[in-house]
């Protein structure tokens, strides 16, 4: 009994299941004790029950679509998402431009770091340099 059909959906060992849920075995195990996973012992053996629905053997399908209504969806998001990469990378085009724009307008620092350096209030106050 490694493998079989059951009312409820595809019966496998708890490690084949573990494999097709891409999970690790004590993952596994985890879901059944919690109960979220239904599963039987048969043979010293744990058998995990997989619900699966319609449309679940084929990925990115939803049930009632058919390839060129897939391929339709798929080229409108790749249309839309290609506005939006075009919009952006104008965007960041202008703020590179405005940077540079704004470097340019900002004084350059003296090369002395000294005349950075504030004079104490008591030198200003006396009028010593």
């Amino acid at each position: 009994m490694d493998a079989g059909r059951d009312a409820g959906g595809d019966v496998l060992e708890l490690a084949l299941a573990a494999e097709r849920l891409g999970l690790t075995k004590e993952a596994l195990r985890k879901r059944v004790k919690r109960g979220t996973v239904k599963s039987y012992m048969a043979d010293g053996r744990r058998y995990v029950v997989l619900d699966t629905p319609p449309g679940i053997g084929q990925p990115g399908r939803d049930a009632g679509s058919t390839p060129g209504a897939d391929v339709a969806r798929l080229q409108a998001e790749v249309d839309k998402l290609t506005a939006l990469l075009t919009e952006v990378t104008g965007e960041r085009d202008y703020l590179r431009q405005a940077h540079a724009a704004a470097l340019t307008r900002i004084p350059q620092l003296p090369e002395k770091a000294e005349s950075l350096t504030p004079r104490p209030w008591w030198r200003r106050v006396l009028g010593l340099s």
